[in-house]
């Protein structure tokens, strides 16, 4: 497992820094470490391996895909490299990795929109979303627009892949730990 995990954060690190060089996240990165994770998986596993890193892949992709579509800032490369995290890892890491993957890329979002000052045009995109999903009949709106701050999703899966194989490795919550040490 520690090939594996080695290769999943090369991938996810390679992805990081790709995206916030260039704004994406290449299919030359993402779709070997797809076809990387269900080989292994079946390899490593067996059927089970393979089904395994099929539903990983399938809890990484499809979620992220149908975000995707709402046109709420996630790209396919963000899509793809979920679905290579769930691929390589299998089920059910990729619940933790998705799990920490947004608290990163909520805490980043924050923190952005409180540095750059734009806390009041961002709630209210937020909230003419809420309204353009909750109510029928409301012309829909796109959640983003020039102005929106960009979260460069790669860099989060990093982190959130990386917070959820520290996490794989000690056995128990990372929280936990640090409560302990505190």
């Amino acid at each position: 497992m520690f090939i594996v995990d080695g290769c999943l954060l090369a991938v996810v690190a390679a992805a990081a820094v790709i995206d916030l060089k260039t704004g994406k996240v290449p299919n030359w990165l993402t779709y070997p470490a797809v076809v990387l994770g269900f080989a292994v998986g079946g390899i490593m596993g067996g059927w089970s391996g393979f089904g395994s890193s099929t539903a990983g892949f399938a809890v990484g992709f499809v979620p992220l895909l149908l975000f995707s579509r709402t046109g709420a800032g996630l790209h396919g490369g963000d899509v793809k490299l979920m679905g290579a995290v769930g691929a390589l890892r299998g089920w059910p890491f990729i619940i933790a990795g998705l799990f920490y993957s947004f608290i990163v890329a909520a805490v980043l979002g924050i923190v952005l929109m409180i540095w750059r000052g734009q806390t009041r045009a961002t709630l209210t995109r937020i909230g003419r979303t809420i309204k353009t999903v909750v109510l029928p009949g409301v012309a829909i709106v796109s959640p983003t627009s020039p102005e929106s701050i960009r979260v460069p999703f790669a860099a989060c899966v990093c982190l959130g892949t990386a917070w959820a194989l520290i996490e794989a490795a000690l056995k128990h919550s990372l929280w936990e730990t640090i409560r302990q040490v505190l």
